[in-house]
């Protein structure tokens, strides 16, 4: 059920493998796209805060940052902010034909499942792109963690505040999520570290050594 996705239970789930894999420890998390969207829920809330010792995203904003950057961007007296606006919009113009019952899932078992490795090799730079057995059962799940999570948050965005270190790797020609979704980010983390990289949205499969290379760096300064 749709519900099912939501962040909050997303959320003990992750605490339910870190429980069973190193109960009781601190630990260090890394997350790209929605793992990194579903990782702000427990970086910035209990039960898991207090045991986070750093947080390195990728291409996955906290929601709720998002709805508070909207409103500000709204509120900003001029053009400039509705031109963001505008621009994150139209990136994201996926976001609402999820919403949208039965439709994107006919779309995708129609035969974009199987043209999707194409456009990640093609379009997204993704060269070891290929078609794997679950890939149809991922898109038909995974659009519901869009309609799970989305306007519920964007429209009523809760006050969430990281208090570990954070690190937020921006890849500057992703395709999806802009780099000034960041602007205000630094009001949400009591230390944040922005890492640029010339590549896609994909960054830890177009750039992996440099991905690696940003996390080893940032979790040695915080042991």
């Amino acid at each position: 059920k749709t519900r099912d996705y939501r962040l909050a239970l997303l959320a003990d789930d992750l605490q339910a493998v870190v429980d069973t894999l190193i109960p009781g420890r601190e630990f260090h998390l890394i997350a790209h796209d929605w793992g990194a969207i579903q990782s702000w829920e427990s970086v910035t809330g209990e039960p898991l805060q207090n045991r986070i010792r750093s947080y390195t995203s990728i291409s996955g904003p906290c929601l709720d940052h998002i709805g508070f950057w909207l409103r500000k961007q709204l509120e900003t007296p001029g053009l400039a902010g509705a031109a963001k606006v505008l621009q994150q919009l139209t990136s994201s113009w996926y976001v609402f034909l999820f919403q949208v019952p039965v439709i994107p899932e006919m779309i995708w078992k129609a035969g974009l499942d199987r043209l999707w490795p194409g456009y990640l090799k093609h379009h997204e730079q993704v060269a070891d792109a290929r078609f794997s057995a679950s890939q149809k059962s991922d898109g038909l799940y995974g659009v519901k963690l869009y309609r799970a999570n989305l306007l519920t948050r964007l429209l009523r965005p809760r006050t969430r505040v990281a208090r570990c270190p954070v690190q937020v790797i921006i890849p500057t020609r992703d395709a999806y999520v802009r780099p000034q979704l960041n602007e205000h980010l630094v009001r949400w983390t009591g230390k944040l570290t922005l890492q640029t990289l010339d590549t896609t949205h994909w960054a830890p499969l177009t750039e992996p050594e440099a991905v690696s290379r940003a996390v080893r760096t940032f979790v040695a300064a915080h042991p």
